[in-house]
């Protein structure tokens, strides 16, 4: 019998992001972006405890993203994964980490689950997205991306539940106080994708299958998720696709579960 196969959104947003997945009796983390006392809160609001986890898996070196891997790694000995470069840029941030190198593309089997990263455009050194499956399974998580590149479109298209960055509307960035220096750098081939940009990568990459989709990583100044739900709908619906299950994964409290199962 397959193993169950679940994902939950502890925290998604530029102040912290963090996703837990579970096969079976193995539980791993995509990056641990929030402190250690949030991340034991969230994952007791689902049931689970960080004694539990087999590994972190680090998508790049930006604080959001590994603010609480130094702290999980030394006081519970979890494994931390990433690419060699931002192993560097992690052991500088974070100090002591018992880290692993995990090669761009390389598969990693851990219990039931099978855990392989890929290239994404974003200024960290080495900004990699993952793509985690358990038996016919997939979940592929997308976010902090500069722009939707080939390699990401091909990814995003295979997946049963697929956690898309949609950062921002453009108007509000356009209109909000950030200094035009910060605008430049989020709008462009590093930054982050917009709204806009996201339900286009729905609409050309996700017809067919049923197949749910959260809306991640929304900037509090320049997002709403009414927004950025209202977004992609229209452009979904203007395609005629009722297939995609949309959600929004909350900035800084646990928030969404899926399981492929109910």
């Amino acid at each position: 019998m397959a193993a169950d196969f679940e994902a939950y959104s502890l925290a998604s947003g530029s102040s912290g992001n963090c996703y837990l997945v579970k096969g079976g009796d193995t539980t791993v983390l995509i990056d641990a972006g929030i402190t250690l006392k949030a991340l034991t809160t969230g994952m007791d609001h689902f049931g689970f405890s960080p004694s539990q986890l087999s590994g972190v898996f680090v998508t790049h070196e930006h604080s959001d993203h590994v603010k609480g891997v130094g702290p999980l790694s030394r006081r519970y000995e979890t494994p931390v994964y990433a690419n060699l470069p931002t192993i560097k840029a992690i052991l500088e941030r974070c100090g002591a980490v018992n880290v692993s190198e995990m090669a761009i593309g390389q598969e990693m089997e851990i219990g039931p689950l099978s855990v392989r990263s890929y290239r994404l455009p974003h200024d960290g050194v080495c900004h990699v997205g993952y793509v985690v499956s358990c038996g016919s399974r997939s979940l592929c998580l997308a976010t902090d991306i500069g722009f939707v590149c080939d390699p990401l479109k091909k990814e995003i298209g295979q997946a049963d539940l697929l956690i898309l960055e949609s950062n921002h509307d453009i108007r509000m960035l356009e209109e909000g106080p950030y200094p035009c220096y910060m605008k430049k750098r989020i709008r462009g081939s590093g930054g982050h994708i917009s709204n806009k940009e996201a339900s286009h990568a729905l609409v050309e990459c996700c017809r067919g299958r049923r197949r749910h989709v959260w809306l991640a990583h929304l900037s509090r100044i320049n997002n709403l998720p009414s927004l950025a739900l209202m977004t992609a709908r229209a452009d979904l619906e203007r395609h005629g696709m009722d297939n995609i299950d949309l959600a929004v994964a909350a900035r800084d409290v646990p928030s969404l579960h899926w399981n492929p199962n109910s």
